[in-house]
């Protein structure tokens, strides 16, 4: 028999006691805590709660620095398409990028019944995939040429294309370096995102870090952005625009910007690029979320989301219903006791960013993924990190906006899990999610069961 023991208070201590509980009592149902419930503050409803079920569908040998980076694209048959960097077993290129397709509806591969290795490189630092009309498969990533007078590290934004049942590799950019006459190939890549017009032709926006001999760009990394013609694709006489970077003139000095962490990119209504990232400039403490459009003409035009905020994981997408831009991020700030984060949304509506406030009820919000249902209403998937007091939690998480107001839920809650998350909606509009679960390295699907 087990028994309970009471602690006795008397004097003076009793009432300080009493208030002390009291505290916590109130904290805890303001910041949520470690539970699943949300805060009831607007644009932070209570969590709803949902049923989700889990199909683990394959393993990742995530050993050494390996990041797998998952990416799924949904095609118009039902069919899952997934990249995502695997274990090659070679010490050189350690990092194999992998392609596989699952029916959606089984969820078992589709012959070839076993992942094809797209490719292997040194770093697993960038993977992007997109798909053009026909289906073809585009991935882009860090690799090709290593640079002279620099570290051994390939140092390119390479694209790889399966077409007739095999894959090619062609030069994305190279990272120009017009300051030096001697050494013309920089670093390109880290952060590389793509997108497919109607015509096949792809627009690439990436982070260039390194100018020959000259390391400086480490520190204040440019973005930069290019088009390859797919006809043209084997022509390697590329045009790098700069979007947004440094600026410099005699002797080196000038305007230097940290800028293109976490990049994204997607096509307007008129196919024209809009590249979304985030600024760090440390010396004049710039920071926050920038959105960057170009017009037909060839111009960039660089407007602020939100400033003076550490944004530390975007994603972006337009709405087919009304073309409406919108993007999801998560931001970092301090909150004078500790670091949190929160998950935020914007949406361009009569030329102006409209901020919302989605998730603030935990530290949460990278690794986010956004995308909207038939109707036009957007949704997120994402990384919930830990309570606002602390305690580890590290799951994935949805929200959904309802109406006019965000209501949000835990998804699972097994180990970690919410990594690399891709989120869209099937054909019944229901959402599905596929996550990494870094404590098994699995990647998982999530679909939410649908309501009777």
């Amino acid at each position: 028999m087990q028994t309970t023991k009471f602690l006795k208070i008397e004097g003076p201590n009793f009432y300080l006691v009493v208030a002390m509980l009291l505290s916590l009592m109130v904290f805890s149902s303001c910041s949520g805590g470690g539970g699943g419930g949300g805060s009831t503050s607007a644009g932070n409803p209570a969590s709803v709660g949902a049923s989700w079920q889990q199909t683990s569908l394959t393993t990742v040998d995530a050993t050494g620095l390996l990041s797998a980076r998952v990416k799924v694209i949904p095609d118009p048959n039902g069919q899952l398409h997934i990249v995502h960097y695997n274990d090659s077993g070679d010490d050189n290129y350690p990092y194999a990028i992998e392609y596989s397709v699952w029916d959606g509806s089984t969820l078992r591969l589709i012959a070839p019944a076993e992942s094809q290795v797209v490719t292997a490189v040194d770093n697993s630092l960038a993977l992007d995939f997109a798909m053009d009309s026909n289906g073809t498969p585009v991935v882009v990533y860090q690799g090709g040429a290593y640079r002279e007078c620099g570290d051994t590290e390939q140092s390119d934004v390479m694209i790889s294309l399966a077409e007739s049942g095999s894959w090619y590799e062609y030069l994305g950019a190279m990272g120009f370096v017009e300051r030096n006459p001697v050494f013309k190939d920089g670093l390109a890549g880290a952060d590389a995102e793509v997108a497919v017009d109607s015509n096949g032709d792809l627009h690439l926006i990436y982070q260039f870090y390194y100018e020959g001999c000259d390391a400086m760009n480490h520190t204040y990394p440019d973005l930069l952005y290019v088009k390859r013609e797919r006809s043209l694709l084997s022509d390697d006489s590329i045009t790098e625009e700069t979007i947004e970077g440094n600026i410099y003139v005699d002797f080196g000095t000038g305007i230097q910007n940290s800028v293109g962490y976490h990049c994204e990119l997607v096509l307007d209504a008129d196919e024209n690029p809009v590249a979304f990232y985030a600024v760090k400039t440390e010396f004049d403490q710039t920071y926050g979320l920038r959105v960057a459009r170009r017009s037909a003409g060839g111009t960039w035009q660089l407007d602020w989301v939100e400033e003076d905020c550490e944004v530390v994981a975007i994603s972006a997408a337009r709405s087919e219903v009304d073309d409406t831009l919108a993007v999801a991020y998560a931001v970092k700030e301090n909150d004078g006791f500790n670091t949190v984060y929160y998950l935020k949304y914007a949406q361009l509506l009569n030329d102006t960013w409209v901020v919302e406030m989605v998730d603030d009820s935990v530290s949460c919000g990278s690794y986010c993924s956004l995308a909207f249902n038939s109707g036009g209403q957007p949704a997120i998937a994402y990384y919930e990190i830990k309570s606002h007091t602390g305690y580890t939690l590290q799951n994935l998480k949805f929200a959904q906006m309802i109406g006019h107001s965000w209501e949000t839920e835990r998804v699972a809650a097994a180990g970690d899990i919410g990594k690399y998350n891709n989120l869209w909606f099937d054909g019944n509009d229901q959402p599905r999610i596929c996550s990494y679960a870094a404590t098994q390295s699995e990647i998982v699907l999530f679909e939410r069961e649908q309501e009777l």
